[in-house]
């Protein structure tokens, strides 16, 4: 589950994901999918889970898509390294 959040969040950089149901998608995937990322990468999971929700809901109240964009960007970055 892990790896498919990263596809997510890659395909979303790439420009394949609309920002906004990306925005939806994304933490609902962390609520269904907690248990099982947990045991595959803690750390990563506790990455996801600490600020992507706040940054989706930060998107979905107006925030600019390009700062969302980067905020999401560095979050991937950040996990990637933990991964």
């Amino acid at each position: 589950m892990i790896e498919q959040a990263f596809q997510m969040i890659s395909d979303f950089l790439n420009n394949k994901y609309d920002p906004l149901e990306f925005s939806y998608d994304f933490p609902d995937f962390l609520i269904d999918k907690y248990e099982i990322m947990e045991k595959e990468n803690k750390e990563v999971n506790d990455i996801f889970n600490d600020n992507m929700p706040e940054i989706c809901a930060e998107y979905e109240m107006g925030a600019n898509a390009g700062e969302f964009k980067q905020k999401v960007k560095s979050e991937y970055e950040r996990a990637l390294k933990a991964a």
